[in-house]
């Protein structure tokens, strides 16, 4: 693949390292210690962009030693990574999230099979840290973002990818997608893969380029779970409709038979724990159903994979999301 840039008179770099974040500021110090030493690493990356998607805009202060910080004003995961495609300068961009344990030299050999030509994206191992043992369900921990394990099918998830600029002509960060996105909070990653597969994009695991996942443990309660539960469905069932072209009959009806099995459950078991897993299902299924019920109401935003027809190549960013990068100290 040829690299192509942006902006035509931007040099590019071989790999650039993109982090989107929030700025909780207990994350910052870590991430920030993490990207410094992979960028000491000479084989690792040229550049790493902070992506600020913060309320107030904090984040100028990790600026400098090779950190760029960029601005995205207006919320949602996937309108920052679109800032941070367009920010960055690398061939290949490397992503993780803050969150997120890897080595000096874990973006250096995330971008490697891309930069020989041999793939066009990568997907790191995800691991969840040793604090979240005790959750033995793999929905659970699939859930928590863990993927590419031995065994595991390929995909694309934020803890862990690189991708090379190329194909940000063939795929969209759609912003009714991901986190910050009421409802629909999952599947930005899935979206975009799915799009630059249909266009042929070759893609696959570095197996030696594992990471360690440390999500937020206090938030995990029952209610975190339900939540998480009904946003996948609703995502999903976005990502079926528009792009998958799928259809359901009769989704009202369903939802409604879904939404009195959840009832009979929750009085037959209450909050036993170990029909807990059961329940999430059943707020999956019931929310995938309720997801086809609204989305139906809509245009598809996509057009029929069948035609094969290219995914448009520039999301629209408003305006305001974009602020002027800051400029590295020192």
């Amino acid at each position: 693949m040829t690299a192509a840039s942006t902006d035509p008179g931007r040099a590019l770099v071989s790999a650039s390292l993109v982090v989107c974040t929030t700025g909780r500021s207990d994350r910052m110090p870590g991430l920030v210690a993490r990207l410094q030493a992979a960028l000491r690493d000479q084989r690792a990356v040229s550049e790493a962009v902070v992506v600020d998607n913060s309320p107030e805009g904090s984040l100028s202060e990790l600026a400098g030693d090779g950190i760029r910080v960029v601005r995205a004003a207006l919320p949602g995961l996937s309108l920052a990574r679109t800032v941070g495609c367009i920010q960055a300068r690398g061939d290949v961009l490397v992503f993780t999230d803050d969150d997120v344990e890897f080595a000096p030299s874990w973006p250096g050999r995330m971008a490697a099979p891309i930069l020989a030509g041999e793939l066009d994206a990568t997907a790191a191992p995800v691991r969840l840290g040793p604090e979240f043992d005790d959750i033995a369900s793999p929905l659970l921990r699939g859930w928590l973002a863990e993927a590419n394990l031995p065994g595991d099918a390929v995909r694309l998830v934020g803890a862990g990818m690189a991708l090379h600029r190329d194909l940000l002509g063939l795929g969209v960060w759609d912003q009714r997608l991901g986190a910050g996105v009421a409802g629909t909070a999952f599947g930005e990653e899935t979206l975009f893969e799915s799009m630059i597969r249909a266009q042929g994009a070759r893609i696959d695991v570095v197996a030696d380029a594992e990471v360690v996942h440390h999500p937020d443990a206090t938030r995990l309660g029952p209610d975190y779970w339900r939540r998480t539960a009904q946003q996948k469905g609703l995502s999903e069932a976005y990502f079926a409709y528009h792009w998958l072209g799928e259809t359901m009959p009769r989704p009202a009806l369903r939802t409604a038979r879904r939404r009195v099995r959840l009832w009979v459950h929750r009085r037959r078991h209450g909050s036993d724990p170990a029909r807990f897993e059961q329940e999430l299902r059943l707020i999956h299924s019931l929310a995938v159903s309720a997801g086809f019920s609204r989305e139906s109401r809509s245009p598809r935003a996509y057009p029929p994979r069948a035609a094969g027809s290219p995914t448009r190549a520039t999301p629209s960013v408003p305006a305001a999301s974009v602020g002027s990068p800051e400029t590295p100290r020192g």
